[in-house]
């Protein structure tokens, strides 16, 4: 599943979302998710989100791949890599962090979670 971590006063993420939203479409098979971090403020700290945009890569309830900020503003690319292959990253996990991921894995497609 990719995460999209945003807000509605953030300029580069709202720059960043139809480029989010044209991956979507591209890739139905894969799950796609937005977290709105000023209304979703508690999933946005279990996801230890401190900057945005910040995109999320989980796979089996974990994080396996980040890029926050500038970083995340300009493809999703490296992510659909890390999603299809495997990134190679170390998991990150806690409690809050595996709740979190399960909370995400719920909605197929959503343009606000």
């Amino acid at each position: 599943m990719l995460v999209d971590c945003w807000a509605s006063w953030c300029g580069p993420c709202r720059a960043f979302a139809p480029i989010f939203d044209a991956a979507a479409a591209k890739h139905p098979d894969l799950t796609f998710a937005k977290v709105d971090t000023g209304t979703q403020q508690g999933l946005a700290a279990a996801l230890n989100i401190r900057a945005i945009p910040t995109l999320l890569v989980f796979r089996d309830g974990r994080i396996v791949a980040r890029r926050g900020g500038r970083r995340a503003r300009f493809s999703v690319g490296p992510e659909l890599r890390d999603f299809g292959q495997g990134s190679g990253a170390t998991p990150t996990g806690s409690p809050d962090r595996a709740r979190a991921a399960r909370a995400l894995s719920r909605p197929t497609h959503s343009t606000d979670a």
